[in-house]
C-alpha cells in the first residue's frame, strides 16, 4: 500500500488498532457482591424499638428503652448508609459494563472497517477517508475513557461522602 504521509496506511492501521485495544483494556466487567444486605439491619432496628420488657420495672425498665431506642437508631442510620453503598455499587458496575460493551463494539467496529478495505482504498482519496474514519472512531474511544474516568471520580466521592458514625 502506498505511503500516506510517510506512513504506510497498514501501520496507521495496526497503531490503531494498538490505541483501541490499549484503551479497551482500562474496562473489565462488574459484579456486585450482594451480600452486604442492609434490611437485616432494618429489621434489627424495628425488633428493637418493639421491645417490650415485660420482666423489668422502674428505671431497669426505662433505661432498657432508652439503650433500645438508641441502639435501634443507630442501625437504622447503618442501614440507610449500606442501601446508600448498595445503591452506588450497583451504579458503578452498571457504568462499567456499559463502557465495556460500547468500547468492545468501538473496537470491533473499527477492526470490520479496517479489514473490509476495498480496492478503492488503494487511492490516496481512499485512504484518507480510511485514516479519517479511523480518526474517528479513536475520538469516540477517548471521549468514552474520558466521560468513564469522570464517572469514577463521582462514584468515589459519593463513597467518601458515606458516613458509618
Amino acid at each position: 500500500m502506498p505511503d500516506t504521509d510517510g506512513v504506510p496506511v497498514d501501520d496507521v492501521v495496526r497503531r490503531v488498532n494498538e490505541t483501541l485495544s490499549r484503551a479497551d483494556s482500562l474496562f473489565g466487567s462488574a459484579s456486585v457482591d450482594t451480600s452486604l444486605n442492609p434490611q437485616l439491619l432494618t429489621a434489627a432496628a424495628d425488633a428493637l424499638r418493639r421491645s417490650v420488657v415485660s420482666d423489668m420495672s422502674g428505671l431497669a425498665a426505662t433505661g432498657y428503652d432508652t439503650l433500645a431506642q438508641q441502639q435501634a437508631s443507630t442501625l437504622a442510620g447503618l442501614a440507610t448508609t449500606d442501601t446508600a453503598f448498595n445503591d452506588i455499587l450497583q451504579s458503578a458496575a452498571s457504568a462499567e459494563n456499559t463502557a465495556a460493551a460500547t468500547s468492545r463494539s468501538t473496537v470491533a467496529s473499527a477492526t470490520e472497517y479496517a479489514d473490509s478495505r476495498t480496492p478503492a482504498t488503494e487511492s490516496p482519496g481512499g485512504q484518507r477517508a480510511l485514516i479519517a474514519g479511523l480518526h474517528s472512531t479513536v475520538s469516540q474511544q477517548r471521549e468514552l475513557v474520558q466521560r468513564h474516568q469522570k464517572q469514577a471520580t463521582e462514584f468515589a466521592e459519593q463513597l467518601r461522602l458515606l458516613s458509618y458514625d
